[in-house]
Formats: structure tokens, sequence, C-alpha cells
């Protein structure tokens, strides 16, 4: 399936956030092999391509977390309007940890797609698709490496957490802005 053929979940004035699924996973494979940094320092080692079929098919057709159901996880690409292929790929969870939360597990747009607006813009389509939910939160899972990222939240007007997960990522929160925001 073409990335223009794939379901979009919701779209910005550049994106179109792409609902990932088997048939247009490995499209997403090109995003994750141009994120090396971003990979090395969140699984340990850089990216290959096993382990980037592995991951995505992990985020596609994985075991949710405990607690959470299939229809509640929304697996992405970032998609560039008018483009095939993606530039970006991630994660997130509606209603979790709480029916008000949105929760970002990951989120990874390839390094020469970075510092151009498409982070931000990713998170303002975000809060204007989950208002109408009844969502009041965004929770975005950070390994502490991540320092680049870290300051990219801050930014955006997310705090980060005092509480760490079990696996030691931080974790940052941020109310919806306000429509005018």
């Amino acid at each position: 399936m073409a990335t223009a053929e794939a379901v979009a979940v919701f779209s910005t004035d550049r994106l179109d956030i792409v609902f990932l699924s088997p048939d247009n996973a490995a499209e997403a494979g090109k995003a994750v092999l141009g994120s090396p940094k971003f990979v090395e320092a969140e699984f340990g080692a850089p990216p290959d391509p096993d382990f980037v079929a592995e991951l995505l098919a992990g985020l596609v057709a994985g075991e949710p977390p405990p607690g959470v159901t299939r229809a509640s996880l929304f697996p992405f690409g970032l998609a560039l309007k008018g483009q095939s292929g993606f530039i970006g790929t991630g994660q997130f969870v509606l209603g979790f940890p709480a029916e008000t939360v949105i929760f970002v597990g990951l989120l990874m747009i390839a390094e020469e797609n970075q510092r151009k607006g498409y982070g931000r813009e990713f998170f303002t389509g975000l809060y204007d698709w989950a208002r109408p939910q009844g969502i009041n939160f965004v929770r975005v899972r950070l390994h502490p490496r991540h320092t680049d990222a870290a300051s990219f939240l801050d930014k955006l007007g997310f705090a980060d957490l005092p509480n760490k997960l079990q696996s030691g990522h931080a974790v940052w929160e941020r109310k919806l802005p306000a429509v005018e925001d």
C-alpha cells in the first residue's frame, strides 16, 4: 500500500500522520534507518534492517502493554503531503494511563528532516485531534540520553515528571494548550 493510499489518523498543513499497518510498515523502515542517533540512544545499538523490521512489526502487530487494548494503540508514520514514504514513525496510546491522556511512547524523525518544524507540527496536530476526544494531557516517554529531545519538549511546554518508568525512561507531560495558543 502506498503512503498516499493509507488512512490518515490526522493531518496538518505539511504532514499526514498515517496509521501503520502490515501493508505500509516497511516503508517506515527508511525513517528508522535514517535516525541512527535516536536508535542508538534508545536501544543501545545503531539500526540495522533486521532490527528495524522487528521494531516495526512490534509497533504494528505486537502485544499491547498490560492494561492497553489493541484499539487504543496508534502506530503511525509521518508523511510529507504529496510525497511518498515516511520521514518519521512512532506510536501513541489513546487513553493511557488515564482516560484523558495520550501517551506518546515513540516518536522519531529521520535526521535529515529534523529542525524543520515537523516535530512541533506533529504535536500541534495531535493536540487538535485529541481535544474533541476528551483528552486533556499529552505524555511523552523519553530516554534520558535524548538530551536534544528533552530540550525540544521543554520548548513546547512539557514538564519532566519526577517519577521515572521501570525502564529508566522519563515521562514528560503537558496539558493541552488552549485552541488560541
